[in-house]
């Protein structure tokens, strides 16, 4: 049902989904055969026995998940800061001229190519 890797990560089952994904779908209303649907390397019994193992283990899993998003948190501004000054900023300014360029409203689905070609 749940695997835990070197990284301190649980997965269900033998897929890579995190335990994360499937206990934040489930609170966020989602039925279990609706995240199989979402997840389609999951299995029907795999996200039922995780959803009845986070109940009955209700606290220490929101501590677990609390500290993932602690540490992702911290991780995204470790990563912020080491990167050089106004680089985000000219990475938006691509996109968006991209996006003017191809007269699009929504982010293209694979132009990245020609977000490094433009100055």
């Amino acid at each position: 049902m749940l695997d835990m890797n070197p990284e301190d990560t649980f997965r269900i089952g033998s897929s890579r989904v995190t335990l994360d994904v499937v206990i934040r779908a489930f609170k966020g209303g989602a039925e279990p055969a609706e995240i199989v649907r979402r997840y389609d390397t999951l299995q029907l019994s795999d996200v039922r026995s995780v959803i009845e193992w986070y109940l009955q283990n209700r606290e220490k899993v929101d501590c677990y998940l609390a500290q993932r998003d602690h540490d992702a948190d911290e991780l995204e501004r470790v990563i912020r800061a080491s990167q050089p000054s106004g680089l985000r900023e000219m990475l938006l300014a691509r996109r968006h001229a991209l996006r003017l360029a191809c007269h699009l409203e929504d982010d293209p689905p694979c132009q990245e190519s020609f977000l490094f070609a433009v100055s």
